[in-house]
């Protein structure tokens, strides 16, 4: 029989194999091992672009769009982040931004015609409403829109063009991020006019501009300005068709009259992806959502970062709600100002289809909550097939040969699950009270925190080390440990101390060779941003309340 070359296969599936290498380096020398290789390999290389703006480096985007590029016709998405300047004035930073709208404007004049599906600004910043004009001009094929702040009003101008809208028919996912009276008027227009919506995120950015308004939220006589406003073509909402959505994202909304409004113009039970950041009231929304004929039944994954209150009612309804519903593959929990965790009975009621959970709570001093050791064990053993988890662990000191009873007893629960791939430590280690990692002024000590950073390393590889030697089942055909990335921290800036805080620090599992050519494995410190690309399944280290704090 005759085996199949690769350059024998037909172009699907060369780009099927070629989908599954996920870092850019590999694809990069894949495109340069062949004509035939790197027509495949290119498809995937420049399929998601990110650019660093703002600095001198901004002259590769002229690379980047020379016409002899093989990948630009195969550009799908693009996100722009602002590089940041330390120690910078106002005057610099705002030059800083001009000089990005320049740029974006060259990237958009000289991109190919109809190929983005996805453009993304950094959030929160401005962006240039000339330039996103363009953008809806010259990519009609647009299946993601962001909707931020710009620097001036686009309601004047898109009622100038009375076709404006109608390229919108293939968007499937809207973003909304109203700072002002204006931002609400046009996130109104393009909800009214996208004909099929599948993903919709709303977050209120009226906390970082002077448009704070009495009225902005829902009360219990009537829709506030931004519900009346956003959803008005719907009214009266009690007669309304809701939408049919599979994703919602909410942000800085309060929500405590939530069944009067959203309640009323979106189909929750269709729903199979709710994320709710930082709402007030956000335990009204699962109240109502516990109600048999309001239940998503086919929700597969819910994120909840709160803020609760001083009766902890948020904690109380999520965990009703985790009660009457089942078959979650996602659960991340993240509750400030909160009395317990989550009941563990919450977490193994989906413990049949449950892969990525990610819990933690603290109250208002800063004091994060942990398991015991026994719910701890009940969670893993439940939960064999988790392949992504974060939780606190007990306290430990770096300094010691090996840890606390405590978090070994943690360790050890944590070898029942056969398939964990990342974990996140989320308690940072203690370097002692005579350490000096933070100076006088609350800085990191650079020196201490070289040390402080070998201390996990070791960690690290101790976690590495045992996971490989300790049998994960009783067969004795089972395959070695596939745990491939250790974090210490969360993402973001999270409390070491109670007014010091640390980035969070990630290992991954490599190798290394000694003398004799034998391989050893090796943890090896590498950037959050680089990881996804040694385990793809990692983006649990991208979520928490302390990345919410300083995303805004």
């Amino acid at each position: 029989m005759a085996y199949l070359r690769f350059p024998d296969l037909s172009l699907d599936l060369k780009s099927l194999i070629i989908s599954y290498i996920d870092r850019p380096t590999d694809l990069k020398s894949l495109c340069l091992t062949s004509k035939d290789v790197r027509d495949v390999a290119v498809r995937e290389l420049y399929r998601n672009v990110s650019f660093d703006m703002g600095s001198h480096k901004d002259v590769h985007v002229s690379s980047f769009l020379a016409r002899d590029n093989p990948g630009l016709p195969y550009v799908r998405e693009i996100a722009i982040h602002l590089l940041g300047c330390q120690n910078s004035s106002s005057a610099e930073r705002n030059a800083q931004i001009r000089q990005a709208h320049f740029v974006v404007r060259l990237l958009l004049d000289h991109l190919p015609s109809d190929i983005l599906e996805a453009f993304r600004w950094q959030t929160w910043k401005p962006f240039s409403a000339k330039n996103f004009l363009l953008l809806c001009k010259r990519q009609k094929h647009l299946r993601c829109i962001e909707l931020g702040p710009t620097d001036e009003d686009l309601m004047p101008i898109i009622e100038q063009k009375p076709d404006f809208f109608k390229p919108l028919d293939q968007v499937l996912d809207l973003e909304l991020y109203p700072a002002n009276l204006d931002g609400l008027e046009v996130s109104q227009r393009f909800l009214h006019s996208v004909t099929r919506l599948d993903s919709l995120t709303i977050c209120s950015g009226f906390h970082t501009t002077m448009d704070s308004l009495s009225d902005l939220d829902d009360s219990s006589t009537q829709p506030g300005l931004l519900t009346r406003t956003i959803f008005s073509h719907m009214r009266p909402f009690e007669n309304c068709t809701p939408m049919t959505l599979k994703t919602l994202v909410l942000e800085k909304i309060n929500l405590r009259y939530v069944s009067s409004s959203y309640m009323k113009v979106i189909k929750m039970a269709a729903l199979e992806f709710i994320e709710i950041r930082k709402c007030p009231g956000a335990d009204a929304l699962f109240s109502e959502l516990s109600k048999p004929h309001q239940r998503p039944l086919g929700l597969k994954t819910l994120r909840f970062y709160h803020h609760d209150d001083d009766q902890h009612y948020g904690l109380v309804a999520v965990e009703g709600f985790l009660q009457s519903t089942s078959g979650l593959v996602t659960l991340h929990i993240d509750i400030d100002n909160a009395s317990a965790l989550p009941k563990e009975d919450c977490v193994t009621r989906h413990s049949k289809t449950l892969t990525s959970l990610s819990i933690n709570s603290q109250n208002t001093s800063y004091a994060v909550y942990e398991y015991s050791s026994g719910a701890f064990d009940k969670i893993c053993t439940a939960c064999t097939g988790l392949r992504q988890l974060s939780v606190t662990f007990p306290e430990t000191s770096a300094l010691d040969a090996f840890g606390s009873q405590a978090f070994e007893a943690f360790l050890h629960s944590t070898r029942q699950i056969d398939h964990l791939r990342t974990l996140n430590i989320r308690r940072w280690p203690t370097l002692g009270y005579g350490s000096a990692l933070f100076d006088s002024d609350g800085d990191v000590n650079s020196g201490t925190l070289m040390i402080y950073e070998h201390l996990l390393q070791r960690m690290a590889q101790d976690i590495f080390d045992t996971a490989n030697k300790i049998p994960i089942s009783t067969s004795n055909l089972s395959p070695p440990s596939k745990l491939s990335v250790i974090a210490f921290g969360s993402n973001g800036q999270s409390a070491y101390e109670v007014d010091h805080k640390l980035t969070q620090i990630s290992f991954v599992r490599g190798k290394k060779l000694d003398p004799f050519g034998k391989a050893q494995m090796l943890a090896f410190q590498t950037k959050r941003e680089l990881v996804q690309f040694v385990e793809p399944e990692c983006d649990i280290l991208s979520y928490s309340m302390d990345n919410l704090d300083g995303g805004i």
